[in-house]
C-alpha cells in the first residue's frame, strides 16, 4: 500500500510488481523478528509474534491516521488506482487473477521444501531440533529462515 501510494508515477504493471515485492520484503522483515528472538534468546515465537501483531497494528493505524490520511475526518488513505488491482476472474465474486500467483507460489514452495537440500534441512530442524544439531545443521539459520 505504501509503495503503491508513493510510487504512483510508475506504469501500472511495474507498480503492481514493485508493490508485491515490497510486501514480500516487509513480510520477511516482520516475520524474521520472532525467528531471530527464537534463535538468539530461545523465546517462544508464538508469544513474540502475537506481541508483534500489536506493534504492526499500531504502525498501520499511525500510517492511516497520519502521513497517508486523506482529507476529511474519516481515517482512510487514497484509493489505489484500479489499474493495479488484480483482474476479476468471475464477475460478482472476489476471485481474482491473484489465484495464479498463489498457485505459482505454492509450486515454488513445494519444490524448495521437497526437492532442495535447504528445504530438507529446514524440515529437519522443524521436526527435531536436537537431532538437527547433532547432524551438523546450522539450526539458528534455519529457525530464522523458517519465520522469514
Amino acid at each position: 500500500m505504501i509503495t503503491a501510494l508513493t510510487l504512483c508515477f510508475l506504469p501500472a504493471p511495474i507498480l503492481l510488481i514493485v508493490s508485491i515485492l515490497a510486501g514480500i520484503l516487509a513480510g520477511m522483515a516482520v516475520g524474521s523478528v520472532p525467528g531471530i528472538f527464537r534463535a538468539k534468546f530461545q523465546t517462544n515465537e508464538v508469544i513474540v509474534a502475537i506481541m508483534l501483531n500489536y506493534i504492526c497494528t499500531l504502525f498501520t493505524s499511525w500510517l492511516v491516521n497520519g502521513p497517508f490520511k486523506t482529507e476529511g475526518s474519516t481515517a482512510q488513505t487514497e484509493m489505489l488506482s484500479e489499474e493495479i488491482w488484480f483482474g476479476k476472474l468471475l464477475p460478482r465474486t472476489q476471485l481474482t487473477s491473484a489465484l495464479f500467483l498463489l498457485i505459482a507460489t505454492a509450486v515454488i514452495l513445494y519444490i524448495f521444501l521437497w526437492k532442495t537440500s535447504a528445504g530438507y534441512q529446514l524440515r529437519a530442524v522443524g521436526a527435531n531440533l536436537s537431532a538437527s544439531k547433532t547432524a551438523g545443521i546450522r539450526v539458528n539459520l534455519y529457525l530464522i529462515m523458517s519465520m522469514t
